[in-house]
């Protein structure tokens, strides 16, 4: 039973905490029911790091996580392991088992220490002869999971427990800690932890720093925590820059670490870093990720971010200014799971409402958090995460596509591998993006290419810019492919042209999206087509009577045939969607692009005039 693996006071919280679980899983559910269930149930707890299961073992059991956190992995073909899932308290795991009894098909590990309830096949069949209710309460459960995985549903990561850790003792950590928890304070209760603090809480000094060995001070200590996490929704942990008891402590407790850096000070890791978090002696294996604290915003970007990055294994990482209100409610809106994501489709130049949207998400003070995008929409997000505001990003695409009106005019005389050379092209992303990187932007930041050779997407979160935005636009047939580590890669339209599922991992858990979904209605009404010259001549006329598509047009609206049911698909899991009707404008009509930015404009107004807001 619990009493033995727990001290009576812990005892009575995770029984409180199961007995306002069962009845959200398994229906309504009385106190004679309750009591009935309970000498059915296997408690376990699962230190952090250890696994509950490994993938390929044989399933008999459904698992409700009480407290703690779990991860679950699948091993890849080539030998790695990838996190697919968070369960957080309150979920369970591993009820398709109850079912089926077939090996598991992933495996799953405590981020930290963890208590468990395990159901097995026989107590569960045992438990629905007394409540058959319960069955259908059980396979709502797995269809809503299967509903998650087959129809790509989002299930966004949610953080309960951070651990703030200074990498040098100049890091000023008060302040920071105490600026993200009043913005995180917006988003629930949260509470604010330091090694002092619990001391004269608990009115012993010293309890904070009690190692494991002094086990009534360890035992009273978890007690207390435990209490203060069920009745906050989030805790935040502000640990020493030394290796102490008190810092162990804080990333045992953690679901997300946050290693806080001041960006003028070396890349190399910390001791804290190098005593328990990195290796095979590190003591926990929540999500890390990294915070470069920077004096003042400029124009210029931050850089090098790819020196603090390579040393370590990050989830992700953010540029904040220090003391800035702004950014500080950013990160706040990362942690909880509230930040707003904005995904722009590709689109040729329809892609120029992406400015007009984004005007008017502006004007209402609208925040975006994340960008990212696809062909056309990967260059829009990329000025936007470069901190860029509306006037900005106008005037920069202003002088790209009117300055030099289309960079479509360098044609190969020999089209061996492309219509066109790409060298104007190039010379625009250059202008635009220079050498920037992707990790140095202000705002975290992804586009979509394809892989040619390995005929999968490319999700770009690292590395050149302008190389990253080269590939995501690189139509088939029209432009030259990327070289990149001896692939291929070309326009990320053909995998994926609305990629708000890309952007869900990316951590925004609000996702605005724009689908520049491509018109297609070419019933031209012939039995067969006409020749090129009658064509041509047709095409001198201000009404035309031959409906058809210019071979540069059928390149483009190609490359999005085979991702146009996902995105109708993904269209479904954004929290706010613009669809604007750009019919009449054609895929390459880069001239016409007051027109294209005024009618995104127009459009978004109209949306956000009847949008009630996230709440």
């Amino acid at each position: 039973m619990l009493e033995s693996l727990l001290n009576k006071p812990r005892h009575d919280l995770q029984l409180n905490r199961l007995r306002s679980i069962l009845p959200k899983l398994f229906g309504e559910m009385d106190d004679e029911l309750f009591l009935a269930v309970l000498p059915y149930l296997n408690w376990k707890e699962l230190p952090g790091g250890h696994h509950l299961f490994h993938q390929g073992d044989q399933g008999d059991s459904l698992f409700i996580l009480i407290s703690g956190r779990l991860q679950v992995v699948v091993r890849l073909p080539d030998g790695n392991s990838k996190v697919i899932g968070e369960i957080a308290r309150g979920e369970t795991v591993g009820e398709m088992a109850i079912f089926t009894g077939e090996p598991r098909s992933a495996g799953v590990v405590a981020v930290r220490d963890s208590v468990l309830v395990g159901i097995s096949k026989e107590a569960f069949e045992e438990m629905i002869a007394r409540s058959p209710t319960m069955v259908m309460n059980i396979t709502r459960l797995i269809i809503g999971r299967l509903k998650q995985r087959n129809m790509l549903e989002r299930n966004p990561f949610k953080v309960v427990n951070i651990a703030l850790v200074p990498l040098t003792p100049a890091v000023r950590i008060e302040e920071f800690s105490q600026l993200l928890f009043r913005k995180m304070n917006r988003h629930g209760e949260a509470m604010h932890l330091t090694g002092k603090a619990v001391g004269q809480l608990l009115n012993d000094e010293d309890i904070a720093y009690a190692p494991p060995t002094e086990i009534g001070h360890y035992r009273r200590l978890t007690a207390w925590l435990d209490e203060q996490e069920a009745a906050h929704d989030y805790m935040v942990y502000e640990a020493d820059p030394a290796v102490t008891e008190w810092t162990k402590r804080c990333l045992r407790q953690a679901d997300e670490i946050l290693l806080i850096a001041n960006e003028g000070e070396g890349p190399v890791l910390s001791p804290v870093e190098n005593a328990l978090l990195v290796g095979d002696h590190k003591i926990t294996t929540a999500n890390q990720a990294l915070v470069l604290l920077h004096h003042s915003w400029s124009k210029e970007m931050p850089y090098p971010t790819k020196a603090w990055l390579a040393p370590r294994k990050l989830r992700f990482h953010h540029h904040i200014v220090e003391h800035s209100e702004k950014d500080m409610e950013r990160l706040a809106r990362l942690l909880t799971g509230n930040a707003i994501g904005l995904a722009l489709s590709g689109g040729g130049a329809k892609g120029f409402a992406h400015i007009g949207i984004y005007k008017a998400l502006e004007e209402i003070g609208f925040p975006v958090d994340v960008a990212g995008g696809t062909s056309i929409g990967g260059i829009i997000a990329g000025l936007i995460a470069m901190g860029k505001p509306f006037h900005e990003v106008d005037g920069i695409c202003r002088k790209a596509f009117i300055g030099n009106p289309t960079p479509l005019g360098d044609y190969n005389l020999f089209p061996l591998i492309s219509l066109l050379k790409g060298r104007k092209l190039d010379r625009l992303l250059q202008a635009v993006f220079g050498e920037n990187t992707i990790e140095d932007q202000w705002l975290n930041y992804f586009c979509i290419s394809t892989n040619l050779s390995k005929s999968q997407a490319k999700i770009h979160t690292r590395g050149s810019l302008k190389k990253a935005i080269r590939a995501s636009i690189s139509l088939p047939g029209i432009f030259p492919p990327v070289v990149d580590n001896g692939d291929l890669l070309i326009d990320g339209g053909i995998f994926n042209n609305l990629p708000i599922d890309v952007m869900g991992e990316m951590g925004a858990g609000r996702i605005v999206a724009v689908d520049l979904d491509i018109e297609r209605d070419y019933c031209i009404g012939l039995e067969s087509l006409p020749s090129n010259w009658a064509i041509l001549k047709d095409r001198f006329f201000k009404k035309p009577k031959y409906n058809l598509p210019s071979m540069m047009a059928t390149l483009v609206q190609a490359t999005t045939l085979n991702s146009d049911n996902k995105s109708r698909q993904l269209r479904m899991q954004a929290d706010l969607c613009f669809h604007p009707s750009l019919g009449q404008f054609g895929l390459m009509e880069w001239k016409a692009y007051d027109k294209i930015v005024e009618a995104g404009y127009r459009h978004a107004m109209e949306v956000l005039e009847q949008w009630e807001g996230f709440g």
